[in-house]
């Protein structure tokens, strides 16, 4: 959804319980306990019009791309049947929450924060999200998953894999 949206910030929050940081969702299972990636993330693009949604994720050596894939979409159905708990709001609200305040700490980052509130939306957009980020309920963020991270309406658009070892480049065809 467009960030001005009722559903965006509730989506925002959504994901950082997904994959923000060592201790979320994806974290947890995919880098730390099941060490098959090196990192993983998961972002909301935050636009005047229709938005994007992305998550990728650095695979460990040797770890199959399918077996990641079908982790995160296994993830993707948990947060569309069930919301995220108490704890998991807590902490992905801090971590979104110092991200605002760190964004907005200097002179120059209020300005550009505010420049860009009036020219996509209007000057209270910013503290308008704010509170619509720490207002979502656990039942609100299940209608919003379910609306906006369903697998089954979404689509894998493909997979960045280094070439072999020693494989020589593609040469592109000639137009």
């Amino acid at each position: 959804p467009s960030a001005d949206d009722p559903d965006y910030a509730p989506l925002r929050l959504l994901y950082a319980v997904l994959a923000s940081g060592r201790t979320s969702r994806l974290g947890r299972d995919l880098v730390d306990e099941g060490q098959l990636c090196s990192a993983c993330s998961a972002e909301i693009s935050e636009m005047q019009g229709p938005g994007l949604g992305s998550v990728w994720a650095e695979l460990a050596p040797g770890t199959e791309p399918q077996t990641v894939e079908e982790a995160l979409l296994q993830h993707l159905r948990g947060l569309c049947r069930e919301p995220p708990s108490a704890a998991e709001l807590e902490r992905a609200r801090t971590l979104l929450l110092a991200d605002w305040a760190f964004g907005i700490e200097t002179v120059g980052e209020q300005a550009m924060v505010m420049g860009v509130a009036a020219a996509l939306f209007d000057l209270e957009y910013p503290v308008r999200h704010l509170h619509r980020l720490l207002a979502a309920g656990r039942g609100q963020l299940l209608e919003v998953a379910r609306r906006y991270l369903d697998p089954d309406r979404g689509a894998v658009l493909g997979w960045s894999l280094p070439a072999p070892v020693g494989a020589r480049p593609v040469a592109p065809e000639s137009a």
